[in-house]
């Protein structure tokens, strides 16, 4: 602002003609604010998009002259200029199996003079047109910094062409074809990124040497080498050029030492600059703190899921005196002490972090911690503690806020008020899995600490008086006590003094009886969870009339006994986000008043109960509500016309189990933020409209058992990944899809129970996500194509009760399918033989067939079920001889035959 005043006092001092003069420079330098985007950067984005397809991204971006760009999903612009610096272009490619080697024309990004920025990442990009390589990008793009080319198909071919982008300052190479043995001068190469300072080669094929190739980039701060195939021995020597690396990230490797590791080369010392290290999960033992203790800047480290036993040697620990993260999880390391009693305590007075859960600790060598005097967050998580713990060794940790002790306290001997009062200064305890049943004492309530703020304790036995002493923690914010076995009813002093106290869970126990008065104390109360319990209603309700804070109420399946009616206090809330009532016995008529008290309304979950009647909703809409869930009670009637309007932005709406009737509104498929709909088992009748399916958001549609009828319309397969029509009238065959046009992201369809005729689609065999496949009791006919054997995914099908014909495709035995379903068919022929040493087949039914041969059954190590009844078989499936084990005894894996009506003679011996 100030600038353009100065410029406007100027111009009054300045002749018209000069004026103009000046304006027409600075539209031309860019300096003019821009209403839109560049036409030609507009027309240009517009190009990018025939290359990244994806039907469900870049929906904004559309060939409209004079539309602004810079308000395009994933395109930013410069707030100056118009120009576009930034494409976020992550996942935009669309996916099909037959298009795994993608190949980029570069070239389409060079109208983007001012790109700073540019991410690919997950386009199964194997390379770049010939003679349009990336390489052509350093003479256009002169200012790209970073580029992000993570989760492609790049191989090392590549790293030539990576080299002439000199303006790189973050490269991202994650998840590639890298193996830095083809190709290579390629890494050598990227030494000429002289600007590199973040380099990440994560989740690639790299051997030991890319040390030796990436040594030479000396501006590099950031190296990222994780999930690779560094092992053995590692000259870290290598690396003694990154003066300037502050970041190192080896995790998951196979890296067992260091080698004859020297921190002196030519006179520099290697890597002493290293502030975060990360070698978690991989094969280290105690003998690589002699390195690591030399890196005296680190301030994290991490050396979880490695080969550290036994006794660490705290002397080596305590040359880390910058360390503020240290991270031991999941060793074998029972204590840390000096070896030569020099120093009894670990003195990393900057550590703030330290974690040392999954680890058989000795609690009476816990001491060495107190001297920790910064240390703000510990975890002893599954350590198995035993015997209660000695205080004076934490007492110096004064600012310690947050202790995660999981799975510690396994004897019963120690109580909360003894772990809280362990450490005195602690806000937040997470102790989930422990046996903290002893009962509390009168004499543990003194003294107790008023700084504890969360206690979150799951899974774990508590000692009964635990809600009549825990009052003694006034400052409690958050207390959480769900599946801890408290039985009982709720006692009537202690827990109604938290007066501060904000969410309260006690789901997942045995609480019975009413909730006493004093519960009124707790008037700040936020969120409450009281689910699966024994609470009696109405009168438990009563004090939750003052509760007006309360944003979060959770009571599904309290078990109300015979009341109907919901509790009164909700009448007096109105600023409830989140509601569950799930699975009680509450009845009526469907309660509107409560969305329209409760205009923040987010999530609304009422299923499982008996509210009748036609679906009312709210006389204004509701703009919050994005998940309603009103199934399995007992409405009925349409569901009004208006419930979009109503709803504008539902993600998630269900009246599955209901009995509501007439047409499906169509205007759901102008919801753009639908995720799910679920209008399952109830009476809906006539067809799926066109409109239904016009949402390019619906992930799941179930429309299962109603009465719907017609044919089923083309854009319902292209537009959903989750699709259910069974159980319902439809007739017809399965419409043909043009793939090339709109591909099917199916990973699920079931139409199975309908009239649908005609042969198996074979659009339906390109649909190479499928993983669950049921088109049982239909009328298809013919074979099953050979298609079949694209759907590598697939792990249940069902082609039952219907008039299929011809031989199973010999490549089924290939798929990774769990549940075979064929019966009440006309296939005949053999079956493939390859299929008798399938390792997936879980359910294997085959009723009323008429195949030649059978497979041996001896090599099925996963089958449970085999279903064979009344099955025409080869005469060679038997023959005469000594009686032998039946089937199912023959592999432990089979656990239930059914082999009657087969018309067989003799003694089972084999199946062929």
């Amino acid at each position: 602002m100030h600038r353009v005043m100065s410029l406007v006092e100027r111009f009054d001092m300045m002749e018209p003609k000069w004026v103009w003069i000046l304006l027409a420079v600075l539209v031309i330098e860019g300096w003019y604010q821009t209403e839109g985007c560049l036409e030609h950067e507009r027309v240009a984005l517009f190009q990018l998009k025939s290359f990244f397809d994806d039907p469900s991204s870049l929906q904004d971006w559309v060939d409209v002259k004079g539309s602004h760009c810079c308000q395009w999903d994933g395109v930013k612009c410069s707030t100056t200029s118009g120009r576009v610096i930034q494409l976020s272009l992550n996942d935009t490619r669309q996916w099909k199996k037959d298009r795994y080697d993608v190949y980029l024309n570069a070239s389409l990004f060079f109208p983007f003079k001012e790109l700073k920025s540019l991410y690919l990442v997950g386009n199964r990009i194997a390379g770049f047109v010939d003679n349009e390589g990336i390489a052509k990008l350093s003479s256009e793009l002169k200012k790209l910094e970073i580029l992000d080319l993570s989760g492609n198909q790049l191989n090392d071919s590549i790293l030539s062409s990576l080299s002439e982008l000199s303006s790189l300052k973050s490269l991202l190479l994650a998840s590639n074809h890298l193996t830095g043995s083809d190709h290579r001068n390629g890494f050598k190469w990227l030494s000429r990124l002289s600007n590199l300072e973040t380099l990440d080669l994560s989740w690639n094929h790299l051997k030991n040497n890319i040390l030796l190739h990436v040594g030479h980039l000396s501006s590099l701060k950031t190296l990222n080498l994780a999930e690779n195939q560094l092992e053995g021995s590692v000259n870290i020597k290598e690396l003694s050029r990154l003066r300037k690396l502050r970041n190192l990230d080896l995790h998951y490797n196979e890296i067992e030492t260091f080698g004859s590791y020297s921190f002196e080369d030519s006179g520099r010392q290697v890597m002493m600059s290293l502030e975060e290290l990360d070698l978690s999960g991989n094969l280290l033992l105690n003998s690589s703190f002699a390195f690591i203790s030399r890196l005296s800047n680190l301030k994290s480290l991490s050396i979880a899921d490695n080969k550290l036993q036994g006794c660490i040697d705290i002397k080596e620990l305590n040359k880390l005196a910058k360390l503020k993260m240290l991270d031991l999880r999941y060793n074998q390391i029972e204590s840390l002490r000096s070896f030569d009693d020099s120093n009894r305590l670990l003195k990393l007075m900057n550590l703030e972090q330290l974690d040392l859960s999954d680890n058989p600790l000795n609690n009476t060598r816990l001491g060495v911690l107190s001297g920790l005097s910064n240390l703000k967050s510990l975890s002893l998580g599954s350590s198995q503690l035993k015997g209660s713990i000695n205080i004076k060794e934490f007492a110096n940790l004064k600012k310690l806020k947050s202790v995660d002790l999981y799975r510690v306290f396994s004897d019963g001997t120690v109580s909360l008020l003894q772990v809280v009062k362990g450490f005195p200064s602690v806000k937040t305890f997470y102790l989930y899995n422990n046996y903290l049943n002893k009962t509390i004492s009168t004499k543990e309530l003194e003294n107790v600490s008023t700084n504890v703020q969360e206690i979150s304790v799951f899974n774990s036995h508590m000692s009964h008086n635990i809600l009549e002493s825990i009052g003694a923690l006034t400052s409690l914010r958050q207390l959480t006590l769900s599946n801890s076995w408290l039985t009982g009813p709720l006692p009537s002093k202690g827990w109604c003094d938290l007066w501060n106290l904000e969410e309260l869970d006690l789901s997942g126990n045995t609480i019975e009886g009413s909730i006493p008065s004093c519960f009124s104390n707790l008037i700040s109360l936020r969120l409450l969870d009281i689910s699966n319990n024994h609470i009696e209603v109405p009168s438990s309700f009563i004090p939750f009339a003052n509760n007006s804070l309360l944003k979060y109420l959770l009571m599904d399946q309290i078990h109300l006994g015979l009341c109907k009616e919901l509790p009164n206090f909700l009448y007096d809330q109105y600023d409830l986000r989140y509601l569950d009532l799930s699975d009680n016995n509450f009845g009526g008529q469907s309660p509107s008043w409560l969305l329209e008290n409760n205009t923040r309304l987010q999530q609304i979950f009422m299923a499982g109960n008996s509210f009748k009647g036609p679906l009312q909703l709210p006389k204004h809409a509701n703009v919050n509500i994005f998940e309603v869930d009103m199934s399995g009670n007992k409405m009925q009637g349409q569901v009004p016309m208006n419930i979009c309007s109503t709803f504008p932005h539902l993600k998630s709406f269900s009246l599955s189990k209901n009995g509501f009737e007439g047409n499906i509104p169509s205007c759901f498929g102008g919801l753009k933020s639908l995720l799910w709909l679920d209008l399952s088992h109830n009476n809906f009748s006539g067809g799926i409209m066109e409109e239904l399916t016009n949402s390019n958001s619906l992930e799941t549609l179930r429309l299962s058992s109603n009465n719907l009828s017609g044919t089923i319309p083309p854009s319902v397969f292209s537009s959903t990944e989750r699709l259910y029509l069974d159980g319902n009238n439809f007739h017809g065959e399965i419409p043909k899809i043009d793939i090339s046009i709109s591909f099917p992201f199916l990973s699920d369809m079931d139409l199975s129970n309908n009239h649908l005729s005609g042969k198996l689609p074979r659009w339906i065999w390109n649909a190479s996500r499928l993983e669950a496949l049921v088109l049982s009791n239909n009328l298809f006919d013919g074979h099953i194509p050979l298609e079949l054997c694209n759907l590598n995914s697939l792990r249940f099908l069902d082609l039952s009760w219907n008039n299929l014909s011809g031989s199973v495709p010999s490549c089924i035995s290939s798929l990774t399918i769990e549940h075979l379903h064929l019966s009440r068919n006309r296939l005949s022929g053999p079956l493939p033989r390859a299929l008798h040493s399938s390792s997936s087949l879980v359910a294997f039914h085959m009723k009323r067939l008429n195949l030649g041969r059978l497979m041996k059954a001896a090599t099925w190590e996963t089958l449970f079920f085999v279903d064979l009844q009344n099955m025409k078989v080869a005469p060679k499936l038997v023959r005469p001889g000594y009686p032998q084990m039946p089937l199912a005894a023959k592999k432990k894996a089979i656990g239930w035959t059914w082999m009657p009506s087969m018309g067989l003679s003799g003694f089972v011996t084999e199946l062929c």
